[in-house]
């Protein structure tokens, strides 16, 4: 992928210098990891197993260090100041909630679709089969991602989170 990259794209003559953050994106990742990885594990480990349960109270805890020491960085991946305003955060909060049921519905419909006929709760569907229909959202959302920045471009990113929540309900 990286060979793809870099022999078609040209190198930016833009310059803004700086560096990256790599404290912050360390907290941002082990965050990650600590919520995602018990919600996509905890039907084997257990909802309430101690494994679990440490993972997601980790993951509530980060967050608060991770805003903590941001600001205090001399050049945070994000700022939290811009960030914190209420306009910009409310829109991040329902768009981490419009993402967090597009993670869910990645998890539940593979194992809803190759859940045996004779359960009588699924189609019993193959991997190949169960894989092209999780394809159709990847294909859907590189076809429709410059509407979506036209979208943004015209109307402004609210209306594109609010036409994407419609269109995420309604599917």
């Amino acid at each position: 992928m990286a060979v793809l990259v870099v022999l078609p794209v040209p190198e930016s003559k833009v310059r803004t210098g700086g560096h990256s953050d790599l404290t912050g994106a360390a907290g941002l990742t082990t965050g990650l990891v600590c919520l995602l990885l018990p919600v996509s594990k905890a039907e084997d480990w257990g909802w309430v197993g101690a494994t679990t349960l440490t993972l997601f109270a980790t993951a509530a805890i980060i967050p608060f260090l991770w805003g903590w020491f941001l600001p205090r960085s001399p050049q945070p991946m994000v700022d939290v100041h811009a960030t914190a305003r209420s306009q910009v955060l409310f829109t991040h909060l329902a768009a981490l909630g419009l993402e967090f049921a597009l993670f869910v519905r990645n998890l539940v419909l593979p194992k809803l679709l190759q859940t045996p006929e004779a359960t009588g709760r699924g189609p019993g569907k193959s991997q190949v089969v169960t894989g092209l229909s999780m394809a159709t959202q990847g294909l859907t959302l590189m076809a429709v991602s410059p509407l979506s920045v036209r979208l943004t471009k015209t109307k402004g990113p609210t209306m594109t989170l609010l036409t994407g929540s419609a269109v995420v309900g309604g599917g």
